[in-house]
């Protein structure tokens, strides 16, 4: 069975020959497989919040995988800047650096925000940016009409209306507080992540739908230990 119909029939709850696979990791998980498998496969893969991951074709392959991505690319008209204390910024505004296996925020935009008013005159990204798509459609065709893979679109980046207020934009303490606080505050950021998400989606959409079998949104929800707001 060829993997986009092992796909499709488990989405359709039809028994497939195996379990579909999908490859997620950490920089750390990945390299020490790839170095224990002894692939020699050039790296393309730039680890960080906002590169997309660009496993070697070689290492899907070893692992049997049944899923290939596109990605919407970063503007090209964003020069990621270095600061003296090591962290890195972003098109959103954020900054971070590594810590151990991943990369953390250290700077929140809306940190100090206090009113509706500044959340809403915030000027995110633009998600109509013609350099986002260039090559995305040859790709997106290349995988749809020449291989057997199941084809996963996604945006890039942070892409949940929830992890982009507290995990990047707000901070996670802060954005918890006004939950209960300042309702208004937190719900004008949701509002204001989930237009951004939805504008970043119809963008790929509209170049790409029709060659993707999936789409893949998500959201951080959850911690080490459990969800992050009680289901009750």
């Amino acid at each position: 069975m060829k993997s986009r119909e092992r796909v499709i029939r488990t989405l359709n709850h039809e028994e497939p020959d195996r379990v579909p696979l999908d490859y997620w990791t950490t920089p750390a998980a990945y390299e020490n497989l790839r170095d224990h498998l002894e692939l020699k496969a050039p790296e393309t893969q730039e680890w960080g919040i906002m590169s997309n991951w660009k496993i070697s074709e070689e290492m899907l392959n070893r692992l049997h995988i049944d899923f290939r991505r596109v990605y919407m690319n970063p503007s090209a008209s964003f020069k990621m800047k270095t600061y003296q204390d090591g962290t890195t910024d972003s098109e959103y505004g954020f900054r971070g650096k590594w810590f151990g296996p991943y990369w953390e925020v250290t700077h929140f935009p809306w940190a100090e925000f206090t009113e509706v008013e500044q959340v809403e005159e915030y000027e995110m990204p633009d998600a109509d940016d013609p350099s986002r798509l260039e090559s995305v459609a040859e790709w997106a065709h290349h995988l749809h009409e020449e291989t057997d893979y199941a084809t996963i679109g996604m945006v890039g980046g942070p892409w949940g209306a929830f992890e982009i207020c507290e995990h990047y934009m707000r901070g996670f303490d802060k954005f918890l507080i006004d939950l209960v606080t300042n309702k208004k505050l937190a719900e004008a950021m949701m509002d204001k992540c989930v237009d951004f998400a939805l504008d970043m989606n119809r963008v790929l959409l509209d170049e790409v739908g029709e060659y993707l079998d999936i789409v893949q949104v998500g959201d951080d929800l959850g911690h080490q230990h459990g969800l992050i707001i009680s289901p009750m």
